[in-house]
């Protein structure tokens, strides 16, 4: 299997539209209503030309289809085959529940397929600093929490060229 670029797609397998969140608001609505959202980091489309769109994990687990025919997101086993071939990977950061953005340059951060349980599923983290591909798990639901390190995470996402 061939690990692809950052994916960077506003629409389902099936072709439906996936919404733009382009406020902070939007964003919240959507991940509060358990609707699949993507956005540019900062709001920003140049952005998406370097990291590709950022997605909740109603847009990653619809069943609609995230990934194009052909491909589909990576399992936790899967991404362990590329764990010492991911050092090219970009550094495009993340974007919390309440919409702050952070990390880019940092931290490349992707999901997973992979669901621990109801309330956490997988992801992959690159430091800038060690170059070394992170399994994870964080909050995917929409719950609000007090704690920003509690969280969830919205993500880019790479894909794997199906056999």
């Amino acid at each position: 299997m061939k690990l692809t670029a950052n994916l960077n797609t506003d629409r389902f397998r099936n072709g439906d539209l996936i919404p733009e969140a382009k406020t902070n608001q939007e964003w919240i609505n959507a991940n509060k209503n358990k609707k699949p959202a993507w956005c540019y980091h900062d709001n920003d489309p140049t952005n998406g030309k370097k990291y590709g769109k950022l997605y909740n994990w109603y847009a990653v687990n619809d069943p609609r289809g995230l990934a194009p025919k052909g491909y589909h997101i990576p399992t936790f086993e899967e991404m362990e085959d590329f764990r010492d071939k991911f050092s090219d990977g970009l550094l495009g950061g993340c974007r919390y529940y309440h919409g702050r953005y952070e990390d880019v340059g940092y931290y490349g951060q992707w999901w997973s397929s992979t669901e621990a349980d109801s309330y956490d599923a997988g992801y992959f983290c690159l430091y800038y600093s060690s170059r070394d591909l992170d399994l994870m798990y964080d909050n995917k639901r929409s719950e609000e929490h007090t704690s920003e390190l509690q969280s969830h995470l919205n993500l880019v996402c790479r894909l794997l060229l199906e056999k």
